[in-house]
């Protein structure tokens, strides 16, 4: 009820939500138990899309500025206010410095940031890497093409080091990913830490791609599920482009109406679309739209780095992280970036090795 989107977006959606799985979960098989049919979640309705921008539009206004990280200098600031609001963070302030991946990108499409996510569900990166390169191989359009371009996957596709057999890198801006990098990666991982992408190492000499709604639905389903996408998430990439293209929902989302919403009514009409849970939404908030104030509750590396830096016995809860957390509002997302710091430093750390005492001899 506090949400201006519920009535609108929420209650449709919701409904088709509980009927179908989010996730694509593979349900274990014994020898004498019948197979079990997978449920697979069907886009979300155009009138549903609509309703969602519909909702973010009467919310807040076109001319209305929602706060978001835009300069270093706003990063500085706001790392003053967490070095005197908790000073336990001052060492990490100072070993790491202004992240500069927190900034806003107005040339990034969120569109290709929540696709993305879609496809690295539940993978690990190499194999999500390559499995979005092969989306890509598929639907990228060159950037400077005009919109609603159709893909050459002939040209994006060719050689056996060609997009298709290479990793996509996590990208610092999710709007668009080159050729060269992709190949460039083919032998990495692809993936960061949790909910903090890498950043892209691509060269000029092939051109940039983006992924849009239109290049998405004019793929054929069999060729998107070709690129090694489960049946659900092919539904959810296809779900995604409808509720982002004109041509298929009456009132589309849009990069500009995702930026004017409000953090609490963007993370709830995201959540509102197949497939997009509430850590992508708020990926999507901290990393593309640059939003200062996020705290992912469901990142395990930030639960963890709570708990160690606090020295808690035990993971913190959603109601802990928050309590812990309101000391750093409105700065949220930056702390939050420095317990994936605190877990980064941990994990590099050398292991001691237990030694056995020797048994004296008697």
């Amino acid at each position: 009820a506090r949400l201006a989107c519920a009535p609108a977006c929420i209650i449709e959606s919701q409904q088709a939500i509980e009927m179908h799985d989010k996730e694509d979960v593979v349900h274990q098989q014994t020898p004498d138990a019948p197979r079990k049919r997978r449920r697979v979640a069907p886009p979300i309705a155009a009138a549903a899309a609509a309703a969602v921008t519909t909702a973010l539009m009467a919310a807040h206004s076109r001319d209305q500025e929602v706060e978001a990280f835009r300069s270093e200098q706003d990063l500085v600031k706001a790392m003053e206010h967490l070095r005197q609001a908790d000073p336990a963070l001052a060492p990490l302030i100072d070993a790491h410095g202004p992240p500069l991946k927190l900034l806003a990108q107005p040339g990034a499409s969120c569109f290709m940031a929540l696709a993305k996510s879609i496809v690295f569900q539940q993978l690990n990166g190499k194999a999500a890497g390559t499995i979005f390169g092969r989306v890509m191989a598929l639907c990228g359009t060159p950037a400077q093409a005009e919109p609603g371009a159709p893909a050459q996957p002939a040209q994006l596709a060719a050689g056996p080091a060609g997009v298709a057999a290479g990793a996509a890198p996590d990208l610092t801006s999710p709007c668009q990913v080159s050729t060269q990098a992709a190949q460039s990666h083919a032998q990495g991982s692809g993936a960061g830490m949790p909910g903090d992408p890498a950043a892209a190492a691509g060269g000029d000499a092939a051109p940039a791609l983006v992924l849009t709604p239109e290049a998405v639905l004019g793929a054929e389903f069999s060729a998107l599920r070709g690129c090694g996408l489960s049946e659900n998430k092919a539904r959810y990439l296809v779900g995604l482009a409808r509720a982002f293209s004109p041509a298929h929902s009456p009132q589309p989302l849009t990069d500009e109406v995702l930026r004017r919403a409000a953090d609490e009514q963007l993370v709830t009409c995201l959540t509102a679309l197949h497939g997009v849970g509430a850590w992508t939404a708020h990926m999507t908030a901290m990393f593309n739209l640059g939003r200062p104030n996020i705290l992912p509750t469901g990142d395990l590396a930030v639960k963890r780095g709570m708990q160690a830096l606090y020295g808690l016995p035990q993971e913190p809860s959603p109601a802990a992280m928050a309590q812990l957390a309101d000391r750093w509002r409105p700065y949220r997302s930056l702390g939050s970036w420095y317990m994936w710091r605190v877990m980064e430093s941990a994990a590099s750390a050398p292991k001691q090795v237990k030694t056995k005492k020797a048994k004296a001899k008697i």
